[in-house]
């Protein structure tokens, strides 16, 4: 999130613009912090998300939107940080409808209207969720309450007597606590306070301007530091002729001083790393930015440069150090970018290095390494959104979108944005040519998702249109998308009379491409259909064989499939015992990824299973977890017409069972388990034993979750925007609920349980 990082250094001030917030979140369900970039609306945010946090059942949310450009995915967002597994508008309102939760919306000013319209729903459509945004501007929606958020308090021209007087100012404490940060052995003295005063004054109390000066302290005294500031009118008056805020142009003529402290190799990369969204590591820096200035060889030597000019921040994920811009200075890199005419070429190459791991991606994701993609991707999917909004710009690029969509898939769905997927797709194929070369595989990808969502008109219309183009085109790569699109259609529908032939030949023609997982697609829906055909025990042996291919390969994604469709089909067949150990492997497979589509599937299974053997709370209990996974709609309107009778069945058999309100608390049982506790009910038919005392609350939860990631108790804190003795907190009691001793246990548990 933009910015997390300094939100773990000491807060100063702000008691009583805290308590003026507390008191308006009690008057309005809805309350936007205004003011200019800078000036500290996300840290009053974050600070008051961190008092008030308790006050609410579900506790508090914070959602960056800093690095979000594109509206129409603001719920998508919104829904990946509540946890939702297939984030929408309807999943968002439906998740929050019963919830007592505070959510924090940060930075939507470039975003009003769709924040407006998102806020204006959740308050209308939930009695207690409450809002609270910050904006440079309001967001204008009814029932808003706004505070615009000052400047830090500043000693004034007669105030400057002692460092006793001057350290009761907040301005001050900052600059020494910042600089303190860089020179460990600073401190306001008699001979400096004078000098530091001036500089709080002259930068107007914004904290952002005060923090970038305190970082100079290194190689600059108080009062040069002053003085340079002092030496900047030039600026002063040219954005004051603008009309802009005083304490606005004394943050800009900071980030100039900045700006011109810095080497020229320095300013040629801070410039050019604007162009990523949120993080970035070494690598992404060397394929974007490296050349025509600056040295590839030198470039690490840059980014610390950066880093200890408090331009960069910089953090360590999986075992990689990312870089990230504050927004404020990543804006004002791009507009550097874009005065030196540089823009356009660093976009470009920005697009190639995604465009080029995309290709990677696809390469690669059958086999051993589908854990390390999601991780990477998903570190990388604010600035893949950058590209794919640059490529949809003109014609000629708008068909690296569509490639880069249908190779990217298979992520997509792991992640529950295929949503978002057929957003960009939908864009993309507006705006390519009518000849894209790869306008039929991401058209099927199109068709495919439709389906998934139930949309059956615009699924029937893409794959009449994939038919006709393909046929058209006369190429055979394009004839078998077009078939795996009907195929994996039909599979869903449960209607695949005639298409095996159809599946083989395209895996067939997919095998010659080196396509391995659109082939893997095609042998498991040929076997599939082959038991739907009435030849059971052919299909079954081929899904087995296709499984055990997979896990030879330490491949999740089609194992987790082919198991999936084995149970299924040894269910159909009247094998419960066979179709269970197949939907629990299946269930393990799609847990190892998080992928909920097939995950959901597995457990529809298992609940229909213990129906049929007459394990009736079991069947209530899973139907439960399978829909917490989809909160807005039950999994049977997803997955097809067998789907819709399974679910059906099983809870009228295990209501008739248990009766009316047994039933309900075995499914409310279900939907309030956390996601490893109820990956290990379903596997072991009992709960964790190490959860005596029932299950994790939902912020233990998250921060099991992010301990099995390897995050550190520090990086887990800025996840969460909460402080790290709180982390401290619930790492200790998670582990003292479920027995552990150390991370390594918890993260076992919350992957094998």
């Amino acid at each position: 999130m933009d910015g997390t990082a300094s939100h773990l250094t000491t807060y100063f001030g702000r008691q009583w613009e805290a308590v003026q917030v507390r008191q308006l979140l009690t008057e309005s369900r809805l309350v936007t912090l205004t003011g200019t970039g800078g000036v500290g609306k996300t840290r009053l945010a974050t600070q008051v998300l961190r008092e008030v946090a308790d006050e609410f059942a579900d506790g508090a949310v914070f959602v960056p939107l800093g690095e979000l450009a594109e509206p129409a995915l603001l719920a998508n967002t919104v829904g990946a940080e509540l946890g939702l597994r297939e984030p929408s508008d309807r999943t968002v309102l439906g998740h929050l409808r019963d919830r007592q939760l505070l959510l924090v919306l940060d930075n939507c000013e470039h975003l009003a209207t769709a924040c407006a319209e998102l806020v204006r729903a959740i308050v209308e459509g939930t009695e207690k969720v409450v809002v609270l945004a910050t904006s440079r501007r309001p967001l204008e929606t009814p029932g808003e309450r706004t505070m615009a958020v000052p400047p830090l308090p500043v000693p004034d021209s007669g105030a400057d007597r002692s460092p006793e007087h001057a350290a009761r100012y907040d301005a001050v404490r900052l600059f020494a606590d910042r600089a303190r940060a860089v020179l460990p052995s600073f401190r306001v003295t008699p001979a400096n306070f004078a000098a530091v005063v001036r500089v709080t004054r002259q930068l107007d109390g914004v904290p952002l301007a005060i923090e970038l000066a305190a970082a100079r302290i290194r190689a600059l005294s108080p009062a040069q530091i002053a003085d340079r500031v002092h030496r900047r009118p030039d600026r002063l008056l040219a954005v004051k002729s603008a009309g802009v805020a005083e304490r606005h142009r004394s943050l800009r003529a900071t980030i100039d001083w900045s700006y011109d402290l810095c080497s020229a190799a320095e300013q040629l990369l801070w410039a050019r790393v604007s162009v990523f969204v949120g993080s970035f590591d070494l690598g992404a820096a060397e394929h974007v930015c490296a050349g025509h200035g600056i040295d590839a060889a030198g470039l690490l030597e840059l980014l610390d440069g950066l880093v200890e000019k408090s331009v960069l921040n910089w953090a360590e994920h999986d075992g990689v150090v990312r870089y990230r811009l504050l927004e404020t200075l990543r804006e004002y890199g791009l507009e550097r970018l874009e005065g030196s005419g540089d823009l356009t070429r660093l976009q470009q190459r920005h697009l190639r290095w995604l465009a080029g791991l995309a290709d990677s991606f696809a390469e690669d994701w059958v086999g051993p390494g589908q854990v390390a993609w999601v991780r990477r991707l998903r570190g990388e999917h604010p600035s893949l959104r950058a590209a794919i909004t640059f490529c949809l710009q003109r014609p000629e690029t708008a068909n690296t979108a569509l490639r880069m969509m249908w190779q990217l898939r298979d992520y997509f769905a792991v992640r529950g944005f295929d949503a978002e997927l057929g957003i960009w797709i939908t864009r993309a194929l507006e705006v390519a040519p009518p000849d894209a070369p790869d306008r039929v595989p991401a058209m099927a990808v199109s068709a495919i998702f439709a389906v998934v969502h139930n949309d059956q008109d615009a699924a029937a219309g893409l794959l009449d249109q994939v038919d006709r183009l393909a046929e058209r085109s006369g190429d055979e790569l394009a004839g078998a998308w077009a078939a795996w699109a009907r195929v994996i259609v039909a599979v869903v529908r449960n209607a695949a009379d005639g298409i095996v032939e159809d599946a083989k030949t395209a895996a067939a023609v997919f095998d010659r491409h080196g396509l391995r997982g659109p082939r893997l697609t095609m042998l498991g829906s040929a076997a599939s259909a082959t038991t739907m055909s009435g030849d059971t025990a052919t299909g079954l042996a081929e899904l087995a064989r296709i499984a055990r291919f997979c896990e030879q390969r330490q491949e999740y994604y089609q194992r987790g499939t082919a198991l999936m469709l084995l149970a299924r089909a040894n269910a159909v067949a009247g094998d419960p015992g066979d179709a269970e150990r197949a939907a629990i492997g299946g269930l393990r497979a799609a847990a190892e990824l998080d992928n909920a589509f097939i995950g959901s599937l597995c457990l529809e299974t298992l609940a229909w299973l213990a129906s049929l053997t007459e394990r009736h709370e079991r069947a209530a209990v899973l139907l439960g977890v399978t829909e917490s996974i989809y909160s807005d709609e039950s999994t049977l309107t997803r997955h097809g017409k067998l789907d819709a009778e399974w679910h059906r069945a099983g809870t009228e058999r295990a209501r008739k069972a248990l009766g009316d309100a047994p039933f309900e608390a075995a499914v409310r049982k279900g939907q309030t388990l956390p996601h490893a506790a109820a990956i290990h009910y379903a596997v072991h038919d009992e709960l964790p034993p190490e959860l005596p005392a029932g299950p994790l609350t939902g912020r233990e939860t998250q921060v099991a979750r992010l301990v099995a990631h390897g995050l550190t108790n520090r990086e887990i804190a800025t996840r969460l925007v909460i402080s790290i003795r709180t982390v401290d907190t619930h790492v200790s009691r998670i582990l003292g609920k479920l027995g552990l001793t150390n991370r390594a246990q918890l993260a076992d548990w919350v992957a094998h349980s």
